[in-house]
């Protein structure tokens, strides 16, 4: 079996818990490990001697992590996985100065007809943008028929993502950029499937390990090298097939650290920042079972969501240090609680489309964390650095713990 030269890793979203799909997306990762396991009961029988019992199993374990380049999609990806629910608005380009006419009756979302004042300027494969602000979207015209324009969106049934109002504009525009999605904790946890190439000597030998749930993910970020995304999963079952499918690899520039940036309580910390890992854990609670579903995980459910941020920075002030202690000013005195504080991290990708408008990007905003550990070692002949450890908790006034927001080229993960 080769080492470590799996040819594809793919991932597919499952319509129902543990019923395998064809992936639908195909990554190179960087490593991946999965992991299983039978849970086995030594049972002995009145009647026989000390030596004589049997094995019962009483449950199967699957789990396993991923580490892969931080691209906008793939982080998109598995950010949905963690949380369970997305929201999406399209960013608006800037407008390219070509036609423009308004709509002249209402256009429902998922709408694949629109309906314009004149179609004076538009013609088959011009893009428009079509409504304004946070429902602005991009579609390509594929028909004109007098008034009324077939498109081709991103949205129900290759329609409208949103619904627009009698005489929302419409502007010819360049192609569709990027959508933001902003993601927020759902009870439930999607569940999809992976499949691995397992190296077999015919080729066309494949794993599925199906009821695959996130349970964590990290974001790492070291000098000069890509933004890197691990997550931990658990699982329900595990199959093998055959397949002669080539998969084509989505793949896009990951994050750069470079284009990254770190504000803690509004005073940006990037310049002094050595590295930095962001780790979000959902809480899950994936070893639900039932009668019906035997030795197998039935389904998994969120419990809360969490946070943690360990950091190492060059030592240029004692901002942090007071920061851990709980004073302030000339105060080194440890208090007996500390303050929280909000922190914010930022990071861009490549650029999602022919313009330069628009680049992928990441943000993370934790509104209320507190440090729970530093670190400030001396050494002679070395400049001195510190280390920090922050743990999140959920914020009245903002109404969460944490909250992703990505900017990408892909409309849903669903």
């Amino acid at each position: 079996m080769p080492k470590g030269e799996s040819s594809y890793f793919g991932f597919g979203r499952e319509t129902q818990f543990a019923e395998p799909v064809a992936p639908d997306n195909f990554w190179k990762v960087l490593s991946c490990n999965v992991s299983w396991g039978r849970d086995m009961s030594k049972r002995f029988l009145i009647g026989n001697s000390a030596q004589q019992s049997e094995m019962v199993q009483k449950g199967w374990t699957q789990k396993g992590d991923i580490t892969l380049d931080a691209n906008p999609v793939a982080t998109g990806q598995i950010l949905y996985w963690l949380f369970g629910r997305d929201s999406v608005a399209a960013v608006p380009e800037a407008k390219s100065g070509g036609a423009s006419t308004t709509l002249s009756s209402q256009a429902p979302a998922g709408a694949a007809t629109i309906e314009v004042a004149s179609s004076d300027g538009l013609a088959v494969n011009d893009w428009v943008a079509v409504g304004a602000g946070q429902v602005c979207e991009f579609a390509k015209i594929v028909s004109v028929n007098g008034a009324m324009l077939g498109i081709e969106a991103k949205g129900i049934s290759g329609g409208l993502v949103f619904a627009h109002d009698l005489g929302s504009p419409v502007v010819e525009n360049v192609p569709d950029i990027a959508y933001k999605h902003t993601f927020s904790q759902s009870g439930t946890v999607p569940s999809q499937t992976w499949e691995l190439d397992l190296g077999a000597p015919d080729g066309h030998s494949a794993a599925r390990f199906s009821g695959m749930m996130t349970e964590s993910c990290s974001i790492s970020m070291l000098p000069a090298e890509p933004v890197s995304v691990s997550a931990s999963f658990v699982g329900s079952k595990m199959s093998a097939h055959n397949t002669r499918a080539t998969p084509v690899y989505q793949e896009c520039e990951s994050f750069k650290p470079a284009g990254s940036s770190i504000t803690i309580e509004g005073t940006p910390k990037t310049s002094l920042v050595k590295s930095l890992k962001l780790s979000v854990s959902n809480g899950l609670e994936a070893s639900e079972r039932t009668l019906s579903s035997g030795a197998f995980i039935s389904k998994g459910s969120a419990g809360t969501i969490s946070a943690e941020l360990d950091a190492e920075a060059l030592f240029e002030d004692d901002a942090e240090l007071q920061r851990f202690l709980g004073g302030d000013g000339a105060d080194y005195v440890a208090k007996s609680e500390t303050k929280p504080f909000a922190c914010v991290v930022e990071m861009q990708g490549a650029l999602v489309g022919p313009s330069s408008a628009i680049s992928g990007s990441l943000k993370v905003t934790l509104p209320k964390c507190y440090m729970t550990a530093c670190s400030v070692p001396v050494q002679v002949g070395r400049k001195t650095a510190q280390s920090w450890k922050t743990s999140a908790t959920f914020s009245q006034s903002d109404g969460f713990a944490v909250k992703a927001e990505l900017v990408c080229g892909k409309y849903s993960f669903l």
